[in-house]
């Protein structure tokens, strides 16, 4: 045994002793001792992590990957038929050569007029259709992403035919449905390598449906790990899954008539990094190209039997590179890690600012990409220092925050055909996400801000002839401070969290802005 592991005892962990030692040791202290059994890569690791690992090789299926897209592309195109009463409205075109010229010369372009939760919902869901029939047949992201695109265009212009090319279908489609379908297919993939047991099957299904079927079909069993953490979850590459409880006062700062309410959030996040040896003792570099790192948030909010707030965000990171220089010394590794690569991500968001029987909620959704993201974690000992930051331009379908100010002294015949005809409006801007993350053997401390605005697109209005010259933004900004007090082994902590909201909305001179302050605490389940 040697005496380096024992040098510092683990109770000098906690507090400012441990901290103090962090900030001064040298960048390159190391130890000679051997790695503890928490940093010691389980056998399985040798053979490499993939996504896809099976018992026996199993190959990639495109051409019944594009017999399946052409099967959805069928179901659709059945539903769309049975429902052309409904659709006839958004007809423009006759089923005639000049038309399809029109169209693919580019002058049949628009952004369309349909209902927020029509091009923000079902199309991101059919956008995940096409993009698991081709990931599931083991083609790669990329390849996958292609699918989808294509399947997507071919509806637009075939399927679609009578009507105006929807520039924002093209974009939302096919880029929601790759984020949605690889972090979900990510996060049942984590578990069909994890310990065979009836909970891990049971999520690798759920999450990954397609996959699932055609391993079945194929007759492939997952490759699974036998060295598991106390959980039966992989210890290969990096994982983290909480669930949290919370109770906040919500503090309205937009005037005296608004009090403080109560308010219960639940929460569940995900993290899943498809990295050999990502968090262990070793020096290398590397690149990857398989969707390797993905997270998945899920968030609800209520006050009495109201909703008040459903948030759904998911990243990945297709590809991108790997770095870290680990080493074991006291108290656990020592020196740095780096995570760097295209990401791509999409948001669902509707909020009430209003606690009130009837009040509308402000919704938001968002395609971010391409982005760049940039993730470094710097090991000492004990402690574990964090920075991560993301940046992309956005493309967005956002209510219009101001509008009912402005139609008080304004007409809405100055407003665009989607605006009209239902309150929102699509915009273009930038995103930056920042976040900070301290953690030692007995407390974890996040500090997670981010800002997003966009620009409103007057511009391919479905109706020309009317189109909107009122300039118009949507922004918003969030801050959570957010601590969790337990041992890193317990898988119960408590939380104690504050968090800030300012959104607004400007349409031409009217502003309209709300500020939310939120501070509470309740539980987290971290596995």
């Amino acid at each position: 045994m040697s005496v380096t592991e024992h040098a510092v005892p683990r109770w000098l962990c906690f507090g400012l002793a441990c901290w103090a030692a962090t900030v001064v040791a040298p960048a390159h202290a190391r130890a000679d001792g051997g790695p503890s059994a928490a940093n010691t890569v389980p056998a399985a690791a040798d053979s490499g992590l993939r996504t896809f690992a099976y018992t026996r090789p199993a190959d990639s299926h495109p051409l019944r990957a594009v017999l399946e897209e052409v099967a959805i592309l069928g179901l659709g195109l059945a539903q769309y038929f049975a429902n052309q009463g409904s659709n006839s409205r958004d007809y423009d075109f006759s089923y005639d050569w000049d038309s399809f010229r029109t169209r693919v010369s580019g002058s049949g372009y628009s952004l369309d007029t349909n209902k927020f939760d029509t091009n923000f919902l079902t199309h991101p869901g059919s956008g995940i259709l096409y993009y698991w029939a081709a990931r599931s047949n083991r083609l790669s992201p990329l390849a996958s992403f292609a699918y989808a695109l294509t399947a997507s265009t071919l509806w637009e212009f075939l399927g679609e035919m009578r009507e105006r090319v929807s520039i924002n279908d093209l974009i939302v489609t096919p880029t929601a449905g790759f984020v949605l379908g690889e972090t979900t297919l990510q996060l049942g993939a984590f578990f069909d390598r994890s310990c065979d047991d009836t909970k891990n099957r049971a999520l690798g299904v759920l999450l990954g449906p397609a996959k699932s079927l055609h391993d079945a079909i194929d007759a492939r069993r997952p490759l699974r790990d036998t060295q598991c953490d106390r959980y039966g979850f992989s210890q290969r590459g990096g994982h983290e899954l909480r669930l949290s409880a919370n109770e906040v006062a919500v503090l309205r700062t937009q005037g005296p008539d608004t009090p403080a309410v109560a308010e219960t959030q639940l929460d569940l996040q995900t993290s899943v990094l498809v990295l050999e040896g990502y968090g262990r003792a070793g020096h290398d570099s590397s690149t990857f190209a398989d969707g390797n790192v993905s997270e998945l948030q899920l968030h609800g909010a209520f006050t009495g039997a109201q909703w008040t707030d459903i948030t759904l965000g998911a990243s990945t990171v297709p590809f991108g590179v790997h770095y870290r220089d680990l080493s074991p010394g006291a108290g656990g590794l020592w020196g740095h890690e780096l995570v760097f690569g295209l990401l791509i991500r999409t948001e669902y968001s509707a909020h009430q600012y209003e606690h009130r029987p009837g009040a509308g909620a402000d919704q938001w959704f968002a395609v971010d990409a391409p982005g760049m993201s940039l993730s470094y974690r710097r090991h000492a000992g004990c402690v574990r220092w964090e920075a991560e930051l993301e940046v992309s331009p956005s493309f967005a379908g956002v209510e219009q925050f101001a509008l009912d100010a402005y139609l008080q002294h304004a007409s809405i015949d100055t407003l665009s055909s989607v605006a009209r005809a239902h309150g929102y409006n699509y915009g273009g801007g930038v995103r930056v996400h920042p976040r900070a993350r301290f953690s030692s053997e007995f407390a974890q401390v996040t500090l997670d801000f981010e800002a997003v605005r966009v620009w409103a697109i007057n511009d391919f209005d479905r109706q020309p002839e009317r189109e909107s010259r009122i300039a118009g933004s949507e922004g918003r900004r969030k801050a959570v401070l957010w601590v969790s007090l337990g041992r890193r082994d317990w898988p119960l902590r408590l939380s104690v969290l504050g968090s800030f909201l300012q959104r607004w909305g400007e349409l031409d001179t009217t502003l309209v802005s709300r500020t939310e302050l939120r501070l509470g605490g309740g539980v987290d389940a971290v596995f």
